[in-house]
């Protein structure tokens, strides 16, 4: 709107400037495009599920993996919930004979995700060496059952 009005006026001057008219179009549109640039960055992110660039979620599994008891980390996922605000939710893995304290490793685990990572939406799933669905991938675990 503000380059028509400005090509409006600079035309009732100068009517053989035709050439401003395109010119304010195409430095606006470059002023639009420039400005909006993040909206539509941070939109496609969110839209994607994409893992937020100030998060590695290598660096949030070893500092899981130092946790006292904890043997492994699985299925960590973290994504973009809106802009400035991610989820994550990750399997635990714990030593059965370590007698290690669920709720003790979980809030570990909590405050490390929060703490050190800012993400303050998690699920972590607390699981024993001893659970016997331990792979997505075993088909006879997810087949019909008859």
């Amino acid at each position: 709107m503000l380059s028509v009005l400005i090509s409006s006026i600079i035309l009732i001057f100068k009517p053989h400037l035709t050439i401003v008219d395109p010119l304010c179009t195409f430095v606006f549109s470059i002023l639009v495009l420039y400005t909006t640039y993040h909206l539509v960055k941070d939109s496609l992110a969110v839209l994607m599920e994409g893992v937020p660039g100030n998060i590695h979620p290598d660096l949030i599994e070893k500092s899981l993996l130092g946790i006292p008891g904890v043997i492994a980390v699985h299925d960590l996922h973290v994504w973009t919930l809106s802009p400035g605000k991610c989820s994550l939710t990750a399997h635990i893995k714990i030593d059965h004979k370590s007698n290690a304290n669920y709720d003790e490793i979980l809030s570990k685990g909590q405050h490390i995700v929060c703490d050190l990572y800012g993400v303050h939406h998690s699920t972590l799933q607390i699981e024993s060496d001893n659970t016997a669905f331990t792979s997505h991938c075993n088909p006879e675990l997810c087949a019909p059952r008859t």
